[in-house]
């Protein structure tokens, strides 16, 4: 609901939108993230724009590859990034990792992130960019061994 009533608070949404979207995550067990694309209320880049914007966080249009910090990407596996919709494609000068993510208030992430970094700074991406992202920055050595259900 952190989410929704931030979305709110900034014009983005309505109180009815923010009312009906919580009866809608809870009777679909979907965040409330999952909510608002699944209800159509707005759409994903719109959605990613509106959260970074909110947040004073940096928005991601683009990914490549090849600027992927293999260390840094490590420190999540493919399936987690897959689960969480989150990865670490860089790391800062000052050794704080970039964690691309979706909703920078999402509790499960945050709290999964918290156990495995020092220091995050939250990059906010679309779904689909999300999805594509994850699948361009780990090799296909890191999937094999889940696609295959092999111990890591």
């Amino acid at each position: 609901m952190k989410l929704l009533e931030a979305l709110e608070d900034a014009g983005y949404i309505t109180s009815t939108n923010v009312r009906m979207l919580g009866i809608y995550a809870e009777k679909w067990a979907v965040t409330t993230y999952e909510a608002l694309l699944e209800t159509h209320i707005m759409a994903e880049h719109s959605l990613a724009d509106a959260i970074a914007e909110v947040f004073k966080l940096d928005r991601l249009y683009s990914f490549d590859a090849s600027d992927v910090d293999s260390e840094a990407v490590a420190m999540i596996s493919w399936p987690e990034a897959q689960q969480f919709k989150c990865f670490i494609p860089y790391r800062d000068d000052d050794g704080t990792f970039q964690v691309c993510m979706l909703d920078p208030l999402d509790d499960k992430v945050l709290q999964f992130l918290g156990q495995r970094l020092p220091r995050f700074r939250p990059v906010i991406m679309d779904l689909r960019m999300m999805y594509r992202s994850i699948e361009e920055a780990y090799p296909l050595e890191r999937q094999i061994p889940t696609l295959l259900q092999l111990p890591k």
